[in-house]
């Protein structure tokens, strides 16, 4: 019941919470507890099922139905590596769903459920998959790489641009943020969507959160982007600044001159790429409506002022520094505005939440965002006119993943902090 219900799963963590905070919760994978205890501060393992079939909606599908078992003990271990290394499992329908295996649970009422773990655990261990005890895995998820998290689920070749960057790349970004000057941060976001005459939902997410972090550690945080993206900052009582899309470096340098910033953040905005254009991933042009904002950056840099620049494909600000590689490797166009530190992200908005994690273990208030809060803007901004850049429709979606891809990663990240 608690797997569903929020009211009884947020008392249960409350309770355990109050009894022994360094207790570990055990529950089952997207479930409400899992959630509550993420809300509670309150540490959690998530627990999938070896021989149990899977819905949809992560839910294990009821007994008595047809494929409510596994039987065949070659595929369970097929399935449980897979769920651990991949974070996937294939549900009753043929759909693959996002899922997180920090614990295995085996029914003990076989007289083979014996062997069954040892064979699950052999398994593991040929895979490269290390099994520990309990309380061992849990500090391990505690400590865990926030950037190993902001790359999971990679399917546009971030994980080969991780091989050319510092392997702390995330932490380094947080830590140039967290030893600024408090004063001005100008953040720019906002990446236009062809035939939608609007912007996508990835990126501003990302940007709000941690515009409000950065105001809880003192900074003043500015929102530069284009007229068509303003509202998605102003309904969260953001100031917004939004040039023209025929804006040059007379205007941005007027910019630097009246805010002084300290730091320029950049996350999912599109640059100027090495053909002179500003293009998306399919290499439709979108140069009629996106503010020149990369000139900010490289006027910014040519002050010494600290950029930092988050992506996750290979055209946004800051990737060129990897631009090179990224047309060798990739076979996309790059764009060319370097960044002095470049976050990779397999979601631009999940380099943004790894950034306030970073922040949060450093400064020891709570600035990463839970799930709720994020699904709440999200669903401000779609009523505002946001699309999901990929599947371009009018949902709380980003780039096409399902919203408990989402839930994970926020999960996931409030254990590594």
């Amino acid at each position: 019941m608690a797997g569903k219900d929020e009211a009884l799963a947020m008392a249960i963590c409350e309770g355990i919470y109050e009894v022994d905070r360094d207790l570990i919760l055990l529950g089952l994978s997207g479930s409400k507890l899992l959630s509550a205890a993420e809300a509670c501060g309150l540490r959690a393992a998530s627990e999938v099922f070896a021989d149990r079939g899977y819905r949809e909606d992560a839910s294990l599908v009821p007994r008595g139905t047809p494929g409510a078992m596994i039987e065949d003990e070659d595929l369970a271990v097929a399935r449980v590596i897979r769920m651990a290394k991949e974070g996937l499992v294939t549900a009753d329908t043929g759909q693959d769903i996002p899922i997180r295996a920090d614990s295995v649970c085996v029914h003990g009422d076989s007289p083979k459920a014996l062997a069954f773990v040892q064979k699950i655990r052999t398994g593991l261990e040929a895979a490269g998959i290390a099994v520990a005890p309990g309380n061992y895995q849990i500090k391990r998820d505690h400590t865990m790489t926030i950037e190993d998290i902001i790359l999971r689920h990679g399917q546009r070749g971030m994980d080969i641009l991780r091989e050319f960057s510092e392997e702390n790349f995330c932490q380094a970004a947080a830590q140039c943020i967290y030893d600024a000057p408090r004063g001005n941060v100008l953040l720019t976001t906002g990446f236009y969507i062809a035939g939608c005459g609007t912007g996508e939902t990835d990126g501003p997410p990302g940007t709000v959160f941690l515009a409000h972090a950065l105001e809880a550690l003192g900074f003043t945080p500015v929102i530069v982007t284009d007229e068509h993206c303003r509202s998605f900052f102003t309904c969260a009582g953001l100031t917004t600044l939004c040039p023209e899309v025929c804006s040059g470096q007379e205007h941005y340098r007027a910019m630097l001159d009246e805010y002084r910033p300290t730091l320029l953040i950049s996350i999912e905005r599109c640059g100027e790429n090495t053909h002179g254009d500003y293009a998306n991933m399919r290499g439709v042009s979108i140069a009629d409506h996106t503010a020149r904002v990369d000139l900010l950056f490289r006027l910014g840099a040519a002050r010494g002022i600290p950029t930092i620049g988050v992506g996750d494909g290979g055209n946004e600000i800051g990737m060129g520094n990897l631009a090179t590689v990224i047309a060798e490797r990739l076979e996309l166009v790059p764009c060319i505005t370097t960044a002095e530190h470049l976050v990779l992200a397999t979601v631009s908005n999940w380099g943004a939440y790894g950034l306030c994690a970073y922040l949060e273990r450093f400064s020891g208030q709570r600035l990463l965002p839970d799930y709720e809060a994020v699904m709440e803007y999200l669903e401000t901004i779609v009523d505002l006119g946001c699309v999901d850049g990929v599947t371009k429709e009018l949902t709380a979606t980003v780039d096409g993943y399902p919203t408990q891809v989402k839930q994970e990663i926020l999960e996931a990240l409030r254990a590594a902090v």
